[in-house]
């Protein structure tokens, strides 16, 4: 494989994880509006049934966007092993390699990923539960004059 396709490998894993976070965004920005605006609808089978799709989705997606972030690291690997072998790399290459993301970006893609799957679940459960205390204050409430 040359090195023009090694790069190219990479740029598209880079795309591919990027529209892999982008749909999951998306799914997880319509829960919260879910939350926000249909929770006095929500039965508790429903939210169960919404947070049983929303987590298997995650995982799903969390499996999908693991997998990616290591192909894209098995091909910078394949730079290495070709500089390694006396192979004079292109500028692009050699940056790439240097370029390799570290443990800071590593623990903050978790962190982003892990907060936004959590508060979004937790804000579902939260809408659900206001909603109800809400609804049921109002239904027990009596009015005198």
């Amino acid at each position: 494989m040359s090195e023009y396709e090694i790069l190219d490998l990479i740029n598209a894993t880079e795309y591919q994880r990027l529209n892999l976070l982008q749909w999951w965004g998306g799914i997880t920005f319509g829960l919260i509006a879910l939350a926000h605006f249909a929770s006095e609808r929500l039965n508790l089978i429903l939210v169960i049934l919404v947070l049983t799709l929303y987590v298997s989705f995650c995982v799903f997606m969390y499996s999908l966007f693991a997998g990616n972030q290591q192909e894209g690291l098995d091909f910078v690997r394949q730079l290495e092993l070709m500089q390694a072998a006396g192979i004079d790399l292109s500028i692009v290459s050699r940056a790439r390699i240097v370029a390799e993301p570290g443990v800071l970006q590593a623990v903050g893609y978790q962190v982003a990923i892990g907060g936004a799957f959590i508060g979004s679940i937790a804000y579902l459960v939260y809408a659900y539960w206001r909603s109800r205390a809400g609804s049921g204050a109002a239904e027990n409430r009596v009015v005198t004059r």
